[in-house]
């Protein structure tokens, strides 16, 4: 299956060594963290931040679950706004969500695929998202009620004029945002939670 094939690859690649550091940010370090309970994110994400990607990730203009083909394998479409002041157009991208839990942990694999009606239109990029793409969530061993957060991202966006390097720091920064933007989102999400559970 397509989805296992790419889980297969995520795995490997979030286990590799040979990583190369592209920007340090100090006490962020590689893994991000997320000040709650990891079985609170799954469920929220796998229930609504994922699909509400576009309110709080400011480089996504569209993010639409197109079929839940199972509990744990989706259709994704996402559309992102453009870069640079326009140098850089919107693209689009069909994604193969695919989770799984295991232990504690919990993995969300991503790679492009194909879908009946959302074939590549010729107003807009179609970007690739490379099989041993996603991103993981496991409790912090360290602290109770923390969440560690490890991201592969292995997009290409079809941009052949800009150049690599230039493109590998937009895609650093553009990591950091994506976690920032998922933390304040998920704490706005988890206060209100509290206030209703306090009600």
């Amino acid at each position: 299956m397509e989805g296992e094939k790419g889980m297969k690859k995520f795995l490997f690649n979030l286990e590799r060594k040979d990583w190369t550091l592209e920007k340090d940010y100090g006490e962020e370090g590689i893994i991000a963290t997320l000040d709650f309970e990891c079985d609170w994110v799954q469920r929220d994400l796998r229930d609504h931040t994922f699909e509400a990607t576009a309110k709080w990730y400011p480089e996504v203009k569209e993010f639409t679950i197109v079929k839940r083909l199972t509990d744990a394998c989706w259709v994704v479409y996402i559309v992102t706004k453009p870069k640079l002041g326009g140098l850089v157009a919107s693209r689009d991208m069909v994604n193969l969500y695919y989770t799984r839990e295991m232990g504690n942990a919990y993995y969300v694999s991503s790679m492009s695929t194909t879908w009946p009606g959302l074939e590549p239109r010729k107003e807009m990029v179609r970007a690739e998202m490379q099989e041993g793409g996603g991103i993981s969530f496991s409790p912090d061993p360290k602290r109770n009620g923390r969440t560690l957060v490890r991201w592969v991202r292995s997009q290409d966006f079809k941009v052949p004029l800009v150049p690599s390097a230039l493109l590998q720091r937009l895609y650093v920064e553009a990591c950091r945002r994506y976690i920032a933007g998922m933390r304040k989102y998920l704490s706005a999400r988890h206060r209100l939670r509290l206030e209703i559970v306090q009600e």
